[in-house]
């Protein structure tokens, strides 16, 4: 049962709306509750999430029971959420992003596309958090704090791996994040993760694909040009962009999930990635073979049956 970090009245009065549309009501309850990031979230009966329908928030505190991040102490200045209600109140636009993230789960479970594996790709999509300010004030020494976190979470059998210039880039703020907005546009870390921090506040949330193995049947195979014209459009299923996982947000995912459980048999395109090292484009893989968290560049026209997408929504 999730647990409210405001506490709610023990028994709830008889309603003085009594007999007002849902509309009137749901409209006097935002001028009684005023703008408060808690209250955003909760409706006049405290039974669900203000401009949320109760499939969503269902959905949504049903994957949240699934997140791990608030395993790691404080000390590691992370102050993770652990309620939707704590999250709501650090993450101003959290009801409209878990809305529109639902919404894109459907249509991509409708989509009726699958895993090579014959898996729904829609069922195999579900919520994780990333802490954009932590990594924020951490880019200068990323891999030290990664290896901190992954100690605390003991799981991995060795330190992560992440390949010399994915990590330079990561450290001396070169270009490497592909704009949402505009994907051919590439951003330094801090102008991606100011961004983020700008949108979702510390925390932010992402639908991605949590199978152990990623990817959709029908472009198994292709390459990173292939998929995103060359870096300058997005890879879309079911007209949702499905391309957003990036370097942070595949270190994220590991952190909050046995990374054993990731990739065992296959490698994952991290597409919100690209740069140019040797002359040419470059993509990230990641990996969680053997419980090693690794991020290797691979030329972005490199095409292999064991390379495949994981998807994710933001």
């Amino acid at each position: 049962m999730t647990t409210f970090r405001y506490p709610l009245p023990e028994a709830e009065p008889p309603s003085p709306w009594g007999g007002l549309s849902d509309e009137a009501r749901t409209s006097l309850t935002r001028i009684a509750m005023g703008p408060s990031a808690a209250n955003q979230l909760l409706t006049p009966n405290g039974n669900g999430a203000e401009g949320l329908a109760a499939d969503v928030q269902a959905w949504a505190a049903t994957d949240f029971e699934a997140t791990n991040w608030y395993q790691y102490p404080d000390q590691y200045g992370l102050d993770a959420p652990t309620s939707l209600q704590e999250l709501a109140a650090v993450s101003p636009n959290l009801a409209p992003t878990l809305s529109r993230i639902y919404e894109a789960k459907q249509s991509l479970v409708l989509s009726n596309e699958t895993t090579p594996e014959g898996q729904s790709v829609g069922e195999t999509m579900h919520l994780a958090f990333i802490p954009w300010q932590a990594m924020r004030d951490h880019l200068t020494d990323f891999d030290q704090w990664v290896k901190t976190l992954r100690d605390s979470q003991n799981i991995a059998t060795s330190d992560d791996y992440i390949n010399d210039s994915l990590l330079a880039a990561i450290k001396s703020n070169q270009p490497l994040y592909r704009d949402s907005d505009r994907p051919a546009q590439l951003l330094t870390p801090t102008e991606y993760l100011d961004k983020k921090i700008a949108e979702d506040g510390p925390w932010g949330v992402m639908l991605v694909q949590t199978s152990q193995e990623a990817g959709i049947e029908r472009i198994k195979g292709q390459s990173p040009d292939e998929m995103t014209g060359s870096g300058s459009q997005h890879l879309e299923l079911a007209d949702q962009p499905i391309d957003a996982m990036g370097v942070f947000e595949w270190i994220a995912l590991t952190m909050q999930k046995d990374p054993k459980e990731l990739s065992p048999q296959d490698v994952s395109w991290l597409l919100a990635n690209r740069m140019t090292v040797d002359g040419g484009p470059h993509v990230p893989r990641g990996d969680g073979y053997d419980g090693q968290v690794e991020a290797y560049l691979d030329w972005a026209g490199n095409r292999n049956d064991v390379v495949r997408v994981r998807l994710a929504v933001m």
